[in-house]
């Protein structure tokens, strides 16, 4: 058995938590280059309590409510505009039809088809597009496309000059070093091999 091969019950891991994906990255190139195996070394995102987020002032809150609820209001007058310039053109053809092409001699109806597919357009664009425009501002993020978060490194090491090395490398780099018990009790999962 090679002497730099741990038993199970000897494995240790040194745990450090980087500020974000980029740079823990980069400090496992830098592991790398300073004689770290790269199948010694696991990066895990750090996950996001809901209660760990910071509460908002409710002055800060209403502002943000206000914006949100304008914008909703301004996309809702947008396609109010729409909705009547499609339904009047609707109301047109159907006023046409319903007066049999005798617009002069039936005015009053198509006037009242016209108005009426006019408002139906303007309402149900509005309340559409305000709709939309309010799920589009509450929803989440994607993961995929913001993750820049806090991100786990896990160094295995051998033996005790190898978690010294390794916690150097780290703290080197800017690296929080943390204890693995705290680590597993915040969340990190796959820091185990």
């Amino acid at each position: 058995m090679n002497q730099r091969e741990p038993r199970v019950a000897d494995q240790q891991v040194v745990v450090g938590l980087a500020p974000d994906l980029g740079q823990a990255r980069r400090v496992f190139g830098y592991l790398q280059n300073h004689g770290i195996d790269p199948n010694d070394v696991r990066l895990e995102l750090a996950a996001v309590e809901p209660d760990a987020q910071p509460s908002l002032d409710p002055a800060v809150r209403d502002q943000l409510g206000q914006v949100t609820i304008g914008h909703a209001g301004r996309r809702a007058e947008a396609g109010a505009l729409i909705g009547a310039l499609a339904g009047g053109a609707v109301g047109a053809l159907g006023g046409v039809l319903a007066t049999s092409g005798h617009v002069g001699r039936d005015l009053t109806t198509f006037l009242a088809i016209v108005f009426v597919f006019t408002g139906l357009g303007a309402w149900a664009a509005a309340c559409l597009t305000a709709a939309r425009s309010m799920a589009d501002d509450n929803a989440p993020a994607r993961p995929s496309e913001h993750i820049d978060g806090s991100t786990w490194i896990a160094v295995r090491v051998h033996d005790a000059r190898d978690v010294a090395h390794a916690r150097d490398l780290l703290e080197r780099e800017g690296v929080v070093l943390v204890e693995e018990d705290t680590a597993h009790a915040q969340g990190a999962h796959s820091l185990r091999w």
